[in-house]
This record gives C-alpha cells, structure tokens and sequence, in this order.
C-alpha cells in the first residue's frame, strides 16, 4: 500500500511511524550529515545513494548542487550507528567519482 501526504504535518507523522534501522552497535548517532563533493557524472549521486540503499537505509534528506564540473551532496541520516556512519564514509572516499567526503555528528 502507498501512503501519501497532503500536507506537511501529515508527512511529519508519516515519518515518525516509520520503523528506524537500528544496528547492533550500541554508539548510535542521533543525526549526522555526509557533504559530499564529486565529478558532475550522471552516475555519481546513484551511486552515493547506491551504499544508502545497500545497507537498507534512507536518508532523511538529500540535496545537491551542480557546481560546472562540480557535484555537491548533502545527505542527511538519523539513527545511524558511527561505526556504520564511519563505513559508509570511507566507502565514498574510495569512489573515483568522489573528491572529498566530510562527515559531520550533530
């Protein structure tokens, strides 16, 4: 079944009914963000998302910027353990496509 939303509340409480993945490591991070900056290819933000999705995660939120050659990321991720945030990080380092990868705990 597809829920959609109507309204911004209404996408709040969609939201928070939403079953969180929790990892077996008891470091969980609230919130943190992943700014990342790549070649402007039509792959690099599938394949960003791609080591979100492989780890059965979404994101809270995405933006990104087209800077000339330049692709600007930021991603968003609540409930998310550090060793998985860590991870992830260093998985989007070792990209070709992926230039810098700043991650930031709030």
């Amino acid at each position: 079944m597809i829920q959609t939303q109507s309204s911004h509340d209404d996408c709040q409480n969609w939201r928070m009914k939403m079953p969180v993945c929790v990892e077996a490591d008891s470091d969980m991070i609230e919130r943190c963000s992943f700014k990342i900056s790549t070649a402007a290819t039509s792959q690099a933000l599938l394949r960003v998302l791609g080591l979100f999705a492989a780890r059965d995660m979404v994101p809270t939120a995405i933006r990104s910027q087209l800077c000339g050659h330049r692709l600007s990321i930021e991603i968003d991720q609540n409930d998310i353990s550090r060793q998985a945030a860590e991870l992830i990080s260093e998985k989007l380092r070792a990209s070709v496509l992926v230039r810098r990868v700043d991650l930031i705990i709030h």
